[in-house]
């Protein structure tokens, strides 16, 4: 709007926002339309792939003479005009995650004397979704665990009893709903995310493939920092991450992870450097206690300090992964920092961590280690969930450890095989079942039996 004062004129500074698609409306490839003054600004509402780039298109109703993209003071993107009236603006796949999180993306246009300046907030959402589970379009940036990751939801007119994803980690939230938990790398791909889900009745199955669209869309021709502010954390929002029970890592309810995130700062505590050193300090004495002789039943001697040296290097990138994170409690600082998931991984299939022992027939000590090693290997692909243990592998290794890591050591070190029908065994038990794997004549372990009543 222009004001005349005496012979001065007067621009005033005008702004129009809108709201992209709602979160549960089909995707849409149309676009969303601001105006500010004379000036018309349109922006396609869906982004584009193109390669390795992610591609946000517009056009304006006068020609454009240049343009930048930026977040904050810092230039984010890169801007294009593909005609003197339509520009696009792109980021690598690798450099959006601020894209993705949903931070403000502001684009300014220059029209000669006069500009304005767009803002756009992205949301992830599910395109093409095919199959019988209904899946929620928009995707969620949530905190979980001091990290960002993006929540999908769906839900089923039937109860599940499972539900599993090609990606991430899904999980019931009651009969009929769930969840999904991506990271980065997930969202941004260009394969198709599947959900798997049971019922009394039979399975059901969707497929759905990532997108991008715009969920907020804005143009000024004022300062941006002051029409499109960024976060801060409200006393409603401290007041629920407050309210939070002691050790919560998922903050969801409190809302999206950058205004949840604006609450830094003012609530919580930081993953330090002395909590990591302290974490890994009490690794290496465990490493060089207990653990040093249990791994010898886990893999035998030979490899038992591959497994130390292999484990504490996995512990060592995760626990400094955790650096800076921001977590509400101490309870919840001490549960991301928790080395126990680790542990208890080598424990059920240390495998993962060293190389397979080599065939030796003939040589009785070597072979005792290729049958201990197929005894893992069979382990972790039986379900005893559904069994009469009524636990997975997982847990039975770690609620019965002594008795897994015996059962191991007497396949290492002391069974002796037998021969019965020509065949060669090597019997004992594991967590008291009757267990046997046969053995031909190249060393080789050829079958594995643990006998379930």
């Amino acid at each position: 709007m222009i004001a005349t004062a005496g012979c001065a004129e007067v621009v005033e500074d005008e702004t129009d926002d809108v709201e992209g698609l709602a979160d549960d409306k089909a995707d849409s490839a149309s676009e969303l339309r601001v105006r500010v003054g004379d000036t018309t600004l349109w922006m396609s509402s869906a982004l584009v792939r193109r390669g390795d780039d992610i591609v946000l298109r517009g056009r304006t109703s006068r020609n454009i003479d240049d343009g930048r993209e930026f977040i904050f003071d810092d230039i984010y993107g890169d801007f294009f005009i593909r005609s003197p009236r339509t520009f696009e603006v792109t980021w690598p796949v690798s450099t959006a995650r601020g894209v993705v999180d949903g931070v403000n993306l502001f684009t300014q246009l220059n029209f000669g004397a006069r500009g304005m300046t767009a803002r756009v907030v992205v949301r992830p959402r599910f395109v093409g979704v095919t199959g019988g589970l209904t899946l929620t379009a928009e995707i969620t940036p949530v905190m979980v665990a001091g990290r960002i990751v993006y929540r999908a939801k769906g839900r089923s007119t039937k109860q599940l009893s499972s539900v599993t994803a090609s990606a991430g980690t899904a999980r019931l939230v009651d009969p009929t709903h769930f969840e999904i938990d991506l990271d980065f790398a997930q969202i941004t791909a260009t394969t198709p995310l599947v959900v798997d889900a049971t019922t009394a009745t039979g399975p059901l199955s969707s497929r759905a493939s990532f997108g991008m669209f715009v969920k907020y869309f804005g143009a000024t021709t004022g300062d941006v920092e002051q029409v499109f502010p960024s976060p801060v954390c409200t006393a409603e929002r401290s007041a629920c991450l407050t309210a939070l029970p002691d050790g919560a890592l998922d903050l969801a309810s409190c809302g999206p992870a950058l205004l949840v995130q604006a609450c830094r700062g003012q609530l919580g505590v930081i993953v330090d450097q002395a909590a990591i050193a302290a974490t890994l300090a009490a690794v290496d004495t465990r490493l060089a206690g207990s653990f040093a002789t249990d791994a010898t039943a886990l893999v035998g001697t030979a490899r038992a300090m591959t497994l130390r040296t292999a484990l504490r290097a996995q512990i060592d990138t995760r626990v400094n992964d955790s650096r800076n994170l921001w977590l509400l409690s101490e309870t919840a600082k001490q549960a991301v920092l928790s080395v126990e998931p680790s542990f208890d991984a080598a424990y059920a299939n240390p495998l993962a961590l060293v190389p397979a022992s080599p065939l030796a027939p003939g040589n009785l000590a070597k072979t005792r280690q290729v049958v201990a090693d197929a005894l893992l290997a069979y382990l972790q692909t039986t379900d005893y969930a559904h069994s009469e243990l009524d636990r997975s592998y997982l847990e039975l290794t770690r609620v019965f450890r002594a008795q897994h890591l015996a059962s191991l050591r007497a396949f290492r070190e002391t069974v002796t095989p037998e021969t019965i029908g020509g065949t060669v065994y090597y019997i004992d038990r594991w967590l008291g079942l009757h267990t046997e794997i046969s053995v031909d004549a190249t060393g080789a372990a050829t079958n594995v039996l643990v006998e379930i009543d």
